[in-house]
């Protein structure tokens, strides 16, 4: 009987892993109409895009020297993709390979169908490294895919992994990466501090269930933390109407509210980039360090 055939696909945002990739990177990502819908269709977006692309660029550019020179993301999840093959491969009755697609930077959502096309599987599985669903990122990157299987005439079966905000494995992985870090703290000197990426207001409104599941990963973590206070709250924001509160705004607040030491959790982010490298390790850290805070980072 012949042996059936998987392939995996990872998809996850991308990052310029060069200075010199990044306002390609910005360029593809404001493109996208599925992150921020300009009125008057593509050519429009495609000229937004194009300024507000140069305007980030030399804004960034300095954070991302401050953490080497780029984004470690596509290394990171090549690395990942090639460890679960190794673990797929161990037990199961099928053939499994991965691939890595990215949305807005290199490799390319594009290049991971391309190689599917040529391992011709019996089935295809779409796996997202966003735990929380959001129609900005993972729904994004779907299309993308769907059009690029349509675009090369693959056609295999397609399952995907959606989200898994409150899948078993996700959640203890966090409560591991926590527990060192409260483990001699008192609960009544150490707040835990739950960080996600923000989203505007109105996405939240019109039905994007984001909110709702990272809100459902904090309470099922917090489970094994009786007695500890917490807090949610959103870094990356780009504007007033995002999701509230801001992450530095809320270390300033454990301050005032009499706590010794913040305890940061990254919460959904399966990999380490520049919102974790240069947001969380060092502007986050320097807020804490102001305020006479001990800090620490749980990590992703």
């Amino acid at each position: 009987m012949r042996e059936k055939k998987v392939s995996v696909i990872l998809l996850s945002m991308g990052g310029p892993d060069t200075i010199s990739a990044i306002r390609p990177f910005l360029f593809n990502l404001f493109r996208d109409r599925d992150i921020i819908p300009i009125p008057g269709g593509p050519v429009v977006q495609t000229l937004f895009a194009y300024v507000v692309s140069g305007i980030r660029a030399r804004k960034v550019r300095p954070l991302y020297e401050q953490i080497g020179g780029g984004s470690p993301i596509a290394s990171i999840t090549e690395a990942q993709a090639r460890k679960l093959e190794l673990f797929l491969n161990e037990e199961g009755p099928c053939r499994f390979t991965t691939h890595v697609g990215m949305r807005y930077w290199y490799p390319f959502v594009k290049h991971a169908v391309s190689e599917v096309r040529e391992e011709k599987p019996d089935l295809l599985v779409a796996l997202s490294l966003y735990p929380h669903y959001s129609r900005t990122t993972t729904g994004s990157s779907l299309r993308e895919l769907k059009r690029c299987l349509e675009r090369w005439k693959v056609d295999v079966p397609l399952r995907v992994v959606r989200e898994y905000p409150d899948h078993p494995g996700y959640i203890a992985s966090l409560r591991e990466k926590i527990l060192p870090l409260v483990k001699e703290s008192s609960p009544e000197r150490t707040a835990i501090v739950f960080s996600a990426h923000g989203l505007p207001k109105g996405l939240i409104a019109a039905g994007d269930p984001y909110l709702s599941q990272v809100e459902t990963t904090v309470k099922r973590v917090m489970d094994d933390f009786p007695g500890f206070p917490w807090y949610l709250s959103f870094q990356s924001r780009l504007g007033r109407d995002w999701l509230e509160p801001d992450t530095e705004e809320v270390i300033r607040l454990a301050r005032r509210s009499e706590f010794e030491k913040v305890v940061l959790v990254p919460v959904s982010f399966v990999c380490d980039h520049i919102e974790t490298l240069y947001e969380v390790d060092i502007y986050y850290r320097q807020v804490a360090e102001e305020e006479g805070l001990e800090f620490a980072r749980a990590g992703v």
